[in-house]
């Protein structure tokens, strides 16, 4: 994403939908993990 609020407004956007996320936190670039339907873990970030 190009930038924090887009990754924050993604995070959100999965809560309101029922996907337990962890909020973003700074490591590399701002990021968040999830797992999506299938098992497949997805990588959000900066």
């Amino acid at each position: 994403q190009e930038s924090e609020e887009q990754v924050n407004a993604i995070n959100q956007r999965l809560r309101d939908d029922g996907f337990q996320v962890a909020m973003p936190q700074r490591h590399h670039a701002w990021t968040f993990y999830f797992e999506a339907p299938g098992g497949f873990t997805i990588e959000v970030l900066t």
